[in-house]
């Protein structure tokens, strides 16, 4: 049986994301935090990845010739509702046999506070 994953919280310890609105919604950059657990569970793993827009990043690499970002999620604007969802969709899209195979799929996309400890 699958294991089913759910988002419990998505957070910055930058800003408060639900009422946060950026001077410029198409020039963010910040790092998040994802609390995912079992469903019908106490209890949650973070996994974490920077939020950046095209903007933000033609700013702060703009020296670079050659950008490699892993574990960043591209936006053309800041919208907590639509993160929020996407989110969720990656997470329920991340289901293994157990919870540890679940997590390790969910490493794709987030860094996994418990990764360098297999």
């Amino acid at each position: 049986m699958k294991t089913k994953l759910v988002v419990q919280d998505v957070y910055s310890d930058s800003v408060d994301l639900r009422g946060w609105w950026p001077e410029n919604i198409e020039d963010i950059s910040l790092r998040i935090c994802v609390e995912v657990g079992e469903k019908n569970e106490i209890g949650s793993n973070n996994f974490y990845f920077t939020l950046s827009s095209p903007e933000a990043l033609k700013k702060k690499e703009s020296s670079e010739y050659f950008l490699v970002k892993n574990r960043t999620i591209i936006v053309g604007y800041f919208d907590y509702k639509l993160l929020y969802a996407g989110v969720e969709k990656i997470v329920a899209e991340c289901c293994g046999e157990s919870f540890e195979e679940s997590c390790l799929q969910l490493t794709r996309y987030f860094d996994w506070e418990y990764e360098d400890f297999r």
